[in-house]
């Protein structure tokens, strides 16, 4: 339940724990009303866990001589804010989300759903088959021109002109020029 006298007994239980290191001429209402403003967006029970971090000499960098300051307590609300949703979220990944579903499967509904998969398939095959034979066909010719362009003629004549000399010659390797 989230009510400002739950929080008001967490920080004057926080004030009872230690020695007040405000001075004579400070307003112990506005005192109270500093530490309530601070703690007014967390929750009471993220109040109580930081009052009990301070009582217990486990928040960071306090020595505990004196009292935490308000801004104090509202940076230990946030700490215990973010260890509550870091072990909720962390509670919530071992936990399934749903339940496995209940279906059974017959025979009668499987073969159903084999047909209409193979109706499927079949549907889309027909609208795709033209275009598919006129790609294919594009493909080869692309193919074909490419193999023609870096595929050179391979006989002995063509690639001695190109390369301007045979390899293997019976009557010995001859410059051709």
């Amino acid at each position: 339940m989230q009510t400002p006298t739950k929080k008001l007994d967490q920080i004057d239980r926080l004030l009872s724990a230690f020695p007040s290191a405000a001075s004579a001429n400070v307003d112990p209402e506005q005192h109270l009303r500093n530490y309530l403003e601070a703690v007014e967006d967390y929750h009471a029970d993220d109040v109580e866990a930081a009052v009990t971090a301070f009582i217990k000499g486990r928040v960071p960098a306090f020595d505990g001589r004196w009292a935490p300051t308000a801004p104090m307590l509202a940076t230990a609300c946030h700490r215990a804010a973010e260890d509550r949703a870091r072990t909720a979220y962390l509670d919530g990944l071992t936990k399934p989300r749903l339940p496995a579903p209940q279906i059974e499967h017959t025979p009668e509904s499987r073969a159903r759903i084999q047909a209409m998969a193979k109706q499927a398939a079949e549907a889309i095959a027909s609208v795709t088959a033209p275009d598919d034979a006129e790609r294919e066909r594009e493909l080869a010719a692309s193919w074909q021109r490419t193999h023609q362009r870096f595929a050179p003629d391979m006989s002995e004549d063509a690639m001695r002109e190109r390369l301007g000399f045979t390899v293997g010659d019976p009557d010995g390797d001859r410059d051709v020029a």
